[in-house]
């Protein structure tokens, strides 16, 4: 059943030249979102807040909404925070509102979402997180739920913020300590100082050494981030670094493989979530650039959960103008509008009845979805309007093609994210507990030969003198991450753990009965194809200190600014060419002599999301929305 839905604005056309003004001034820009996760929900934010700018236009005029946003989602609720759960205690006066997935973010390499946060009046607070980090044995991976042993005992433990505060001491050499029992007989001191009291002395002293290693190492690879990322080098898409993986760049750099292995793969497979090996093929240039901008900078979570950020996003929409159960199939050219210069685009939308609606008359339509749905939108919207005299010329058809292809270089992989109360999930002892309790598969035979050949191979002097350890495996080789979220909450059975596993390994997934919830995600990866498509989409361009705006900072922000000003060139992110079709070539003046003097821009198609320059995933979400959004005002004359 075709049901056409009448939301036009075509009735508020005139035959005139000042009816078609006056219409226009009353009649807002209907633009229609595909997608409500951050992307979109930032997009129907900041459109519907849009307000005329224009020392010309009456107040009268200040007060008219802009654009009438209407958001579509295939989901049955908003996306942003869909998947997540709330946890209630028994007797119902506690509950916990458990984000899926975790959203914490770091203020230095997030400025724009927690400036948006601020913005809406989001409370954060800091989460600087400690880190376990622990290798599953091949067998154990291999075990079923009821055979497996439990979590593993770490083998390191980062305290978290840049080093600052230390490392600590996995209980597994805490047990080779004597106690104060042992020294009040005689007898059982002599026999520890003989036995156990050198077998403590040389696992105590490989630690010490492991742990100056790897500090020795992430300074090393600080240097190198700095370095670069103050010259620029990490934004330029002309650099060398642009297109180098993470692993050949290591290895060039001579940084050493054990530490490469066993803390920069885990730790970003777990912040990327995503294989050891995709890790590895990421451009060096992004994980540079996430090492720079985190140093010394807090990690933060939203206080109340992200259901708030939803809230308030959502806040200017109408209950009328959020379609949720709406599953947008294509994406065409308005009829009536085909070949006219105000073209207009319709959606045909199946709702959660199974109805076809057809929503018309969209001067804007911005894909917020994952590249791969917004390359499939494009390529049926290009197939529908070559039969048919679209009225596009063929520079806009070429972009629009050359958006698909570009679009379909981006990679994604499977995530899964459960909520549970397994306290197997968590190291053995409770002394090694830490906020985020990484696992990662492990490939060593008996005493680190794996690894040990490896370093025998090697021609680096710094790889030879590095202590044995552990190397991830083919195949499954993302890293476990276990978030302890509480440690006391209410059940029926007492106090219990509250934990969320996020890619859990095969034989290491929580017993059934203790799961609350499972989500699953695709999640964008960033690849040096991926970040290579991204031209023209979105493009890093540099930057005039005399044009960069100017705004309020901290100290630190101040000290840093200081460091990179005469160092380098600064670099911003733009809207690429491929969007916006030919009005990009027309500077704002002329823009507005257009939209003043009566004449119709013509319907633009807009992409935006996670899969935007960084690492996945909020901050490209809300940066890519809003260069969309500015473009498009400006289009508007706004």
């Amino acid at each position: 059943m075709l049901r056409a839905s009448s939301l036009s604005g075509s009735e508020h056309r005139g035959s005139s030249h000042s009816s078609e003004r006056a219409g226009r001034a009353k009649s807002p820009k209907r633009v229609a979102i595909i997608g409500s996760g951050l992307s979109g929900l930032m997009c129907a934010y900041t459109l519907a807040n849009a307000a005329k700018d224009d020392a010309a236009a009456s107040e009268s005029e200040k007060r008219l909404p802009m654009f009438q946003v209407h958001i579509f989602e295939k989901a049955k609720s908003l996306g942003l925070d869909s998947n997540s759960i709330l946890v209630k205690e028994p007797a119902g006066k506690r509950s916990i509102r458990v984000d899926v997935p975790m959203r914490s973010f770091n203020s230095g390499y997030y400025p724009e979402l927690l400036s948006l946060y601020r913005q809406l009046g989001i409370a954060v607070e800091k989460s600087n997180f400690t880190y376990s980090f622990a290798s599953l044995e091949p067998h154990a991976t291999a075990r079923t739920p009821s055979e497996r042993r439990g979590a593993p005992v770490p083998d390191f433990i980062y305290n978290g913020h840049s080093g600052v505060h230390g490392f600590g001491m996995p209980s597994s050499l805490l047990k080779l300590l004597p106690s104060r029992a042992t020294f009040r007989s005689p007898s059982k001191a002599l026999s520890y100082v003989k036995s156990e009291l050198p077998v403590a002395v040389w696992a105590l002293r490989d630690y010490l050494a492991l742990v100056l290693f790897f500090a020795m190492c992430y300074f090393q690879l600080l240097f190198y981030a700095l370095f670069h990322h103050l010259l620029g080098h990490t934004r330029d898409p002309t650099h060398p670094l642009a297109s180098r993986r993470l692993g050949e760049w290591s290895s060039s750099a001579h940084i050493n493989t054990r530490f490469i292995d066993d803390v920069i793969i885990p730790l970003f497979s777990a912040v990327m979530t995503s294989q050891a090996d995709s890790v590895r093929n990421a451009p060096a240039a992004e994980v540079l650039e996430y090492v720079a901008c985190t140093f010394l900078r807090s990690h933060y979570t939203v206080q109340a959960g992200v259901h708030e950020v939803q809230k308030a996003l959502s806040k200017p929409l109408s209950k009328e103008s959020i379609h949720t159960g709406a599953q947008v199939f294509e994406v065409s050219d308005c009829a009536s509008a085909v070949g006219v210069g105000g073209r207009t685009f319709s959606l045909l939308v199946r709702d959660v009845e199974g109805h076809l609606q057809l929503y018309e008359d969209f001067h804007h339509c911005i894909f917020a979805t994952q590249a791969s749905q917004s390359a499939d939108f494009l390529r049926k919207y290009l197939q529908r309007s070559s039969s048919v005299d679209s009225g596009r010329d063929a520079i806009q058809t070429q972009q629009l093609r050359q958006m698909v292809q570009q679009l379909e270089q981006f990679r994604y992989e499977h995530s899964s994210v459960i909520n549970h109360t397994d306290q197997s999930m968590m190291p053995p002892s409770k002394r090694d507990w830490r906020d985020l309790n990484l696992v990662s598969p492990s490939m060593l035979g008996v005493n680190g030969a794996a690894h040990t050949k490896e370093l025998d191979d090697s021609d680096d002097d710094d790889n030879r003198s590095a202590p044995r350890g552990r190397t991830l495996s083919e195949g499954q080789t993302q890293t476990m991450a276990t978030h302890l979220i509480a440690q006391d909450f209410p059940s029926p059975n007492g106090p219990q753990l509250l934990m969320q596993t996020t890619n859990a390994l095969r034989g290491m997934t929580p017993r059934q009965e203790t799961v609350l919830s499972i989500s699953n995600f695709q999640r964008a990866i960033v690849t040096i194809e991926g970040k290579a498509a991204q031209k023209g989409l979105f493009d890093w361009v540099r930057q005039s200190e005399a044009t960069s705006a100017v705004r309020k900072s901290s100290r630190q922000h101040r000290l840093m600014k200081l460091l990179r000003d005469p160092l380098g060139v600064r670099w911003q992110l733009r809207l690429g060419d491929l969007q916006g079709g030919w009005q990009r070539r027309l500077s704002t003046r002329q823009l507005r002599r257009e939209v003043d003097g009566g004449g119709e821009a013509g319907g633009q198609l807009w992409v935006c999301g996670s899969w935007s320059p960084g690492i996945p995933l909020l901050e490209g979400c809300v940066r890519s929305a809003r260069l969309v959004c500015e473009e498009i005002m400006r289009q508007e004359g706004i």
